[in-house]
Order: structure tokens, then C-alpha cells, then sequence
């Protein structure tokens, strides 16, 4: 069983700034402990191909199953590619995952008939399930209904199934990065040097009404422990020189306990890394204490999640902060 996966070509994105796809990483790691070894990575941002040359690489590997990583600014491409490898090649198994397919669900496969399957938010658990059933060509409805997560369509209904995530994220073991091709980044990404992104946690408690993140990984915060952080951060060091780490998070400093504890386990281990978090942090989590351990830490640069001086804008997008509480800190 040969399975490749496609990102498209960022749009929002200079080629600088791209970075290795953790998600992917995670979903290899997944496919590979169920015994699918077989796997391709062709992200299009990072090698600049275009549509015939992926079709070429098609055509020489002969791939069974074809993934696509898509945001909403892929849409149009991933239409294009699934339209392409599809009417050339009818039996490859085309899936789809990511925020996009996550997000706008049943309407997905209405709109992208040339995508077989989709995955609604986290896919470590089904997607192995599926690919076992494509590897015995096992895809009657009572298979695919058993199958967590999982976008597909009953003639021509559109079937979501039950959402099941992984709970100890441990679990899941270290991202793939070795089938991800890291020096073809670390080169691409000069002097500037590679920005990795690394996961501390998933999920987020809160609903604010323009993110998405509660329906991608659950309100529920899940949590790597502070020794494989530490055991992935040592890895990526040591493997591939990597001395500056994006984080992924979309709420790491919400439970303090568990987020200082990992600060003085850096702090106080060997590891000397740069980490900065882009995806903006709750000014209430925050205070003093905290900020002071994360610059003993490395963190360079940090962005908060203010989104509005308005109070009554942060009420419509239910984002549930006191902007008190932002002059407080920040005076």
C-alpha cells in the first residue's frame, strides 16, 4: 500500500516562512505503527512543483491513495489536483483533511466530487482504519460507518461519522520528520534559519465565534508530557540542528500548573533552543511570573490575542475577555 500525501502551494506564505507540516508528521507516525511504511510527502511549497510534475511523480510511484492537507486558501487547488489524478488515474483513492474539510464538513464532498473521503479534525485514529479497509478493498457501508471521524457518502448522501481524538497525545509517539525531507526546509529557509513547529498541547475551552479550533481538535485541552516535549525538542537539536521552534498551540499558557512545569524542566535541562509563539496568547493567562520563566525558557517573541479594543466586537465574537484586564497588563 502507497500512500501520498500533497500540501499545496501556500498562497499567504513567502517561501522563507515555510516550515514542515506537523499534522502530516503526527498522521505518518499513525500509518506507520499500523504497518503502512509506504509513504510520499510532496509539499508543494517547499519544491516549487507544478501540476505536470506532480502527475510524473504519480505516474513513477504509482501511489494507491493520494492525501490532501488543504486549508480554504487551497480550495481551488486541490479541486484542480483531485479533478487531474483522478481522471487519469480512477482507481487511486483520493482523501482529504485539514481545517477546510474540518470545518465545512457535509458541504466538502458536495463541492469536491473528485474527493472520495475527507476527515473531519484530527485523523491519527481514522485514518488508519480507512487505509486498512482500502489495503482488503473493504469499503461496504458497515466498514466505513465504524470508521472515527470520517467524511464519506452513502450513494448520495453525505455521511459524517462519530468524532474520536486521541487522548494521552503521547500515544500517538514523535512526528515523522525524517519522511518530510527537513534539510530541503533548513535550506530553503537561509540565513534566517528553520522555524519547527512543535505541539504542547490540543484543543481549546473557549468558542470564539471566528476561530476554528474547538471543531479541529475539541474543547478539551489534551497534553504531551513534559519528557517527550523534552525528548522532541533534544531530537530536533540533534538530527537536523534546529535552534528555533514555532508553537503550535493555540492555547498553551491556559493551564498554568502544567505550563510552568515545563518552563523550569527546559530551564533546567541542557537544551538551548529559541521558541516563539505566533498563534497569539491569552492576555488572562498571563502574568509576571510566567513571562519572566519564559524568557529564562528562550522565548523571543510572542503575540497576544487581544482582537479587539471594542467591547462590544469582542462580545459578537464571543471572545469572553475583559479588555480591564488587558490595560491592566499592559498599561
Amino acid at each position: 500500500m502507497k500512500i501520498l500525501f500533497i500540501k499545496p502551494y501556500s498562497k499567504v506564505l513567502y517561501k522563507s516562512s515555510i516550515s514542515p507540516d506537523a499534522g502530516l508528521a503526527f498522521l505518518i507516525t499513525s500509518l506507520k505503527k499500523s504497518n503502512f511504511p509506504n509513504i510520499s510527502v510532496l509539499d508543494l511549497s517547499n519544491n516549487n512543483l507544478r501540476l505536470k510534475h506532480i502527475i510524473e511523480f504519480i505516474e513513477h510511484h504509482k501511489p494507491n491513495v493520494v492525501g490532501f492537507k488543504m486549508f480554504s486558501t487551497d480550495y481551488n487547488d486541490v479541486k484542480i489536483l483531485s479533478m487531474a489524478i483522478k481522471r487519469m488515474y480512477s482507481d487511486i483513492i483520493t482523501i482529504s483533511g485539514g481545517p477546510h474539510p474540518s470545518l465545512s464538513s457535509i458541504d466538502f464532498l458536495q463541492n469536491f466530487p473528485y474527493i472520495d473521503f475527507a476527515f473531519l479534525g484530527e485523523a491519527e485514529i481514522g485514518l488508519p482504519s480507512l487505509i486498512e479497509n482500502v489495503a482488503i478493498n473493504s469499503l461496504s457501508e458497515n466498514s466505513l460507518r465504524s470508521i472515527p471521524s470520517l467524511i464519506w457518502r452513502e450513494n448520495s448522501k453525505i455521511i459524517v461519522n462519530e468524532i474520536s481524538r486521541v487522548e494521552n497525545l503521547d500515544d500517538i509517539g514523535f512526528p515523522s520528520w525524517d519522511i518530510l525531507n527537513i534539510p530541503s526546509y533548513v535550506k530553503n529557509a537561509g540565513i534566517r534559519g528553520l522555524f519547527m513547529p512543535i505541539l504542547f498541547t490540543r484543543g481549546c475551552p473557549f468558542s470564539c465565534s471566528f476561530c476554528g479550533a474547538p471543531l479541529i481538535n475539541g474543547h478539551r485541552l489534551r497534553y504531551h508530557s513534559h519528557e517527550y516535549i523534552l525528548e522532541e525538542i533534544k531530537t530536533l537539536k540533534n538530527n537536523y540542528n534546529i535552534q528555533s521552534l514555532m508553537i503550535s498551540d493555540d492555547n498553551p499558557t491556559i493551564n498554568k500548573q502544567y505550563f510552568m512545569g515545563l518552563l523550569n524542566k527546559i530551564i533546567n535541562s541542557s537544551i538551548k533552543v529559541k521558541f516563539y509563539s505566533y498563534n497569539g496568547l491569552r492576555v488572562d493567562t498571563l502574568d509576571k511570573e510566567m513571562l519572566i520563566l519564559m524568557e529564562k525558557a528562550g522565548f523571543q517573541n510572542i503575540v497576544m490575542s487581544i482582537e479587539s479594543a471594542s467591547p462590544k466586537i469582542l462580545r459578537k465574537m464571543n471572545k469572553k475577555l475583559d479588555l480591564n484586564v488587558v490595560y491592566e497588563k499592559h498599561p
